[in-house]
């Protein structure tokens, strides 16, 4: 029986210091490939175990790989190491453009949209249940900011379905307070990490928060590829064996999805609810986001598919190849257009004038609206520096909040015939069962 691995806790990583925290990263993630390829895995895992600059997260990924059949090296496993190295070295350092920020202890007041949100959750409940939900609903704008700043990151990120190996720090950072040319926004943590996609950093006086910034950076970037690691095994032990078609590429080039990254900024745009779905549900399962809005009670989160195609016919082959594919939210223009076209967008009718002005000249009909839609997210990737959350502000607010409420109830849709599927089978089985 082997001993317990040892829980540690997280290290500080200083602005100053993350050189050479990235480069102990790759460092230790060559060496354990290395001794992977050589069979020799087990005694690298030994060695590396007590190691300060070991990171107990990758370790975790390659016991995991340890623990499981032998499988044999192949090109796209390599490949796919080396892109995962390349993103984490852009998140960690390629960030051309800063604002500057301070540290903010309490979010700014919830949107109108969150408050929606959570009155249609409550349409679900007992009716004691939807009593206490409204009366949060009335709480203060101040009260209501506390505890979204306590509620902490994103449900199921990558430590929390994988299990955390590393404590929370004793003091919390929950945000930053961002300069910009349209005046101060508030930026919940999650959002100043993902804004280094886009290539946006924050420049802050205080060193201390500096340093904050930096340690939650550093060990969110080694928890994606921790968790990247893992979609890579399991992937290649499911191709293991198989003829390929050509050359297999795990990991997108790194302007591969900024389509479904902006889509993504979008639905967390005021509260963290959508987080980039398993690499194996993505590969496999055409599952680009997971969606966990407020009151959907579904651990995983409703699954979003993501496409800018506008083509109709092309977009209908697309969906036509994904599995249940009623039971998956499909964010696209086209998607968008149709539920604008059928008065299902959940917008109201304010709203809807809100969003018709967005545009010069409304489009005359459901496809044009299709391509003026990809052409408006297309314009706002072309300015990742818009704003401190990259291009998402320069998306009309009209939009952004079609693309949001859209989501929010197809989640709940598409969960409930997810559901009925599941008791159907059920019976079915147990129907099958009895007669047996």
């Amino acid at each position: 029986m082997s001993s317990p691995q040892p829980i540690r806790t997280r290290t500080t990583v200083g602005t100053w210091e993350l050189d050479d925290f990235f480069r102990d990263l790759r460092s230790t993630l060559i060496a354990l490939e290395e001794a992977w390829k050589r069979g020799e895995l087990r005694e690298k895992l030994a060695e590396l175990t007590n190691r300060p600059e070991a990171h107990p997260a990758i370790l975790a990924s390659y016991r995991r790989l340890e623990r499981g059949p032998r499988i044999e090296p192949v090109p796209y496993r390599e490949r796919a190491i080396r892109a995962l190295v390349e993103r984490a070295k852009r998140q960690l350092f390629e960030l051309p453009h800063r604002f500057e920020a301070r540290a903010a202890d309490f979010p700014e007041p919830r949107s109108r949209f969150v408050a929606a949100a959570e009155t249609q959750a409550a349409a679900g409940e007992t009716p004691a249940a939807a009593g206490e939900t409204q009366a949060a609903a009335g709480e203060t704008q101040a009260a209501a900011g506390k505890a979204e700043a306590a509620a902490g990151k994103a449900p199921a990120s990558p430590s929390e379905t994988r299990g955390a190996l590393e404590s929370e720090a004793p003091k919390r950072l929950h945000g930053l307070a961002v300069k910009s040319k349209r005046g101060e926004c508030y930026l919940r943590l999650d959002q100043v990490i993902s804004a280094r996609e886009w290539g946006v950093g924050f420049f802050i006086d205080d060193a201390e928060v500096s340093d904050a910034v930096t340690t939650e950076v550093a060990h969110a970037t080694v928890e994606e590829l921790a968790y990247s690691l893992v979609g890579v095994e399991k992937i290649h032990r499911r191709m293991s064996g198989r003829a390929l078609d050509g050359e297999l590429e795990l990991i997108p080039p790194p302007n591969g999805r900024r389509f479904e990254s902006l889509v993504h900024d979008i639905l967390n745009e005021h509260y963290p609810c959508a987080r980039h779905a398993p690499m194996v549900e993505d590969f496999f399962e055409k599952t680009d986001l997971r969606l966990h809005a407020r009151g959907l009670d579904r651990r995983r989160g409703a699954r979003v598919q993501v496409t800018s195609i506008t083509d109709a016919a092309q977009h209908a082959e697309k969906l036509e190849r994904i599995h249940n594919l009623e039971e998956f939210v499909v964010l696209s223009p086209v998607s968008l257009a149709e539920a604008m076209a059928s008065h299902e967008s959940g917008l109201d009718r304010e709203e809807e004038m809100q969003f018709w002005r967005c545009f010069d000249s409304p489009p005359d009909s459901t496809r044009a609206l299709a391509r003026a839609l990809r052409g408006c997210i297309a314009n706002a990737l072309e300015r990742p520096f818009a704003g401190p959350r990259g291009p998402l502000a320069a998306v009309p607010e009209p939009v952004r909040m079609l693309v949001q409420t859209y989501a929010h109830q197809a989640a709940f849709r598409t969960t409930a015939r997810m559901r009925a599927r599941l008791q159907t089978s059920a019976q079915r089985s147990a129907e099958s069962a009895s007669a047996s």
